[in-house]
């Protein structure tokens, strides 16, 4: 759920709100909620935690471009 929130905060806070800096740090507390959430998936059953390796490696380019856009500007 708070996966779901964060994704949904920053669409409009990163193009609608120009606030760069607070969308870095949106992505980067999603990184760490998806991680949490592979680590918990784990436990349960470790092939759901393999299936959200490509999300995690999306959110992580969509950080590293949101990063990058924040120090050209």
């Amino acid at each position: 759920m708070i996966q779901f929130v964060l994704n949904l905060m920053w669409t409009p806070i990163f193009f609608y709100g120009h606030q760069l800096w607070l969308s870095c740090l949106i992505i980067l507390l999603l990184i760490i909620f998806v991680v949490l959430t592979m680590i918990e998936f784990y436990k349960a059953d470790p092939i759901a935690s393999w299936i959200l390796i490509p999300y995690l490696v999306w959110i992580i380019y969509a950080g590293y471009l949101n990063l990058y856009i924040c120090f050209r500007n």
